[in-house]
């Protein structure tokens, strides 16, 4: 009977905690997941330790980027449309755990849940 009782006073303590945690996460969720800005990294793919490619969007353009140990260089840019589309199908094809934290968190608590 103890037992019992213990282990009912620490799941109502658990689920309070959870409920208090969700509450939290959905008041400032403005600060963790910032509105989007002019600059907007849409994909990013490494390359090795320090280097790889970035498609940004900056005030409409897309951008294909390389940074690296030096800095970031300017490779092209690209085709907004196709690209979208290419993006969109790529993320839908991508596994669950494939998916990045911050994926998950704008899935769960960001405006527009795409």
């Amino acid at each position: 009977m103890d037992f019992g009782f213990e282990l009912l006073k620490a799941l109502v303590a658990l689920l309070i905690v959870l409920g208090l945690l969700v509450m939290v996460l959905k008041y400032v969720k403005g600060r963790i997941l910032p509105e989007r800005g002019v600059i907007e990294m849409l994909h990013y793919q490494a390359l090795g330790p320090k280097r790889g490619l970035a498609i940004i969007r900056v005030a409409g353009e897309h951008l294909l980027i390389g940074v690296g140990d030096q800095g970031i260089s300017l490779l092209t840019k690209l085709d907004g449309r196709d690209l979208e589309n290419a993006l969109k199908t790529a993320s839908a094809a991508a596994p669950d755990h494939a998916k990045t934290l911050g994926d998950w968190f704008r899935e769960k608590f960001g405006k527009g849940r795409a």
